[in-house]
């Protein structure tokens, strides 16, 4: 019986692990907002998800780098060549990007 314990011991001890290791990437990591507005105002949208996520306001924008960097396109569903790389805290409140996707690399 003393074999079980150990085992289940050894398995709670894994997952505990596990589960902590992911929540501490999740917690750390990039993040796109976009604004409808310029100055960061109107409606917002934020993408903080790896891979490609269309971006639907191209007022301006916020990239708060969490270890992830990412790439911007002018089409959606990330077609085309990248138009612009993100690789650390970023915002622009004046300018109109144009930027219909976005790829977070994970």
């Amino acid at each position: 019986m003393r074999k079980h314990g150990r085992t289940r011991t050894a398995f709670v001890a894994v997952a505990t692990t596990a589960l902590l290791t992911a929540s501490t990437v999740t917690a750390f990591a990039s993040r796109f907002e976009s604004y409808s507005g310029r100055n960061y105002t109107g409606s917002a949208s934020t993408t903080d998800a790896c891979g490609c996520s269309n971006i639907p306001y191209a007022g301006s924008y916020i990239f708060e780098y969490g270890g992830q960097t990412a790439r911007v396109y002018k089409q959606k569903n990330c077609r085309g060549v990248a138009d612009h790389d993100l690789t650390g805290n970023e915002r622009d409140g004046g300018t109109v990007h144009g930027w219909k996707s976005i790829f977070i690399l994970c």
